[in-house]
């Protein structure tokens, strides 16, 4: 379906007049790189009007771990060094996509890297909310330490 996607990508400009914003923008890198379109994916980054922000970079390096594109991901790694507002989540992806693939001097410069801008990637957390036999509700934190 991505020449359905970029044909409403083109149409809220062209036809009903709408300037695209930054999440059009990361979603049409997500659809792009989710697809395994990755020449495209770049094309459309370097095409561009504003610069991408982290989240953009990170759905592409997701789509490289997917699909198995380690050359994509050196480029991006080539982008990101030239950036200073890339998110922990994204330079901790990076660095996740590195060891997986053995990789461990180029997982070591990215951690490095974090640690020297004084980045630091919080553990996540859900909220589950149960409600028990007796009618009461338990809300169970569970974060990783």
């Amino acid at each position: 379906m991505v020449s359905e996607g970029v044909m409403f990508f083109k149409a809220m400009k062209d036809t009903y007049g709408i300037e695209p914003q930054m999440r059009h923008y990361g979603c049409m890198v997500d659809m792009y790189g989710r697809a395994g379109l990755f020449e495209e994916a770049e094309a459309f980054l370097r095409g561009m009007p504003v610069e991408a922000e982290g989240p953009i970079w990170g759905s592409l390096l997701q789509a490289c771990k997917v699909h198995g594109n380690g050359e994509m991901s050196e480029w991006i790694k080539e982008q990101l060094s030239n950036r200073e507002n890339v998110g922990v989540g994204t330079l901790a992806l990076l660095s996740n996509l590195y060891a997986s693939s053995e990789r461990w001097d180029d997982a070591n410069k990215v951690r490095r890297r974090m640690r020297g801008i004084g980045l630091k990637k919080i553990a996540g957390c859900s909220w589950i909310e149960l409600e028990m036999a007796t009618k009461q509700k338990l809300d169970l934190d569970l974060c990783a330490a």
